[in-house]
């Protein structure tokens, strides 16, 4: 007698020679059809088809891929997914081919870690494969993948301390040659994300800019761009000069 195969999902996925993750579901339930038809049955892993297939066989396609909880919720708890297939099979004897199929549906049953779908799937999933309906078993199997390893924060031991930077307005014009202001004028603080847009004076206007370290400002006016340095910003208005030679 053949001892029928654990079809749990491991904690541990299976590798490969080269150290690839790979999915063992289709083994595991290929290994499951020989414990219960034996090992002179043909086994496929394609998609249904409309041509006939020599000797007796099961057909295992996976055809969706669903999450079986909520993936992402739990830091500790596995990744788990659920594969469906649906199960088929065939014989020169239609009578063989009805009779595996009860006995993969009795044996699925009484399988805790398969899920048995024994509603018929609809005429247009079997359209999709272009041949007509036929007895079917579907089967979901849960898989899962533990979690990689994430670096914890440690925790905070001492008072969190606050440190506030000191604000303040940021002003003035900017001028072209001869001192003519330039309106319409795009200042941007590209450290800052900020930008503004100089009056039909020329003036700009910043509510609150860091009062530490320089600043950079980048002019853009009739299609010439031009940047700026200021050491520390205060209150006093500025004259930013575009050179447009």
């Amino acid at each position: 007698m053949v001892n029928a195969p654990s079809l749990e999902s491991r904690d541990t996925p299976a590798t490969s020679a080269t150290g690839q993750l790979r999915f063992d579901g289709d083994a595991r339930l290929l290994a499951w059809v020989h414990s219960v038809l034996g090992n002179d049955v043909h086994t496929s892993l394609e998609a249904p088809r409309s041509d006939a297939k020599e000797g007796r066989g099961v057909g295992l396609y996976c055809w969706a891929l669903e999450p079986a909880t909520s993936t992402r919720s739990q830091l500790t708890a596995p990744l788990r997914l659920s594969a469906r297939y649906v199960l088929t099979t065939w014989s020169p004897e239609p009578t063989q081919a009805c009779s595996d199929l009860c006995e993969l549906v009795f044996s699925a049953l009484e399988t805790p870690m398969l899920d048995v779908d024994l509603e018929p799937p609809t005429p247009a999933f079997w359209a999709a494969f272009g041949i007509a309906p036929r007895p079917s078993l579907g089967l979901r199997l849960s898989v899962q993948r533990v979690r990689r390893a994430h670096a914890v924060a440690p925790w905070v031991r001492q008072p969190l301390v606050l440190a506030s930077t000191p604000l303040a307005a940021l002003q003035g014009r900017v001028v072209g040659p001869g001192g003519v202001p330039l309106a319409a004028a795009r200042v941007e603080l590209p450290g800052l994300g900020l930008a503004a847009q100089t009056a039909a004076s020329g003036q700009f206007h910043f509510a609150a800019v860091p009062q530490t370290g320089a600043l950079q400002v980048r002019v853009l006016a009739r299609g010439h761009t031009q940047a700026f340095s200021i050491d520390t910003p205060t209150a006093q208005p500025l004259q930013l000069d575009m050179n447009f030679t």
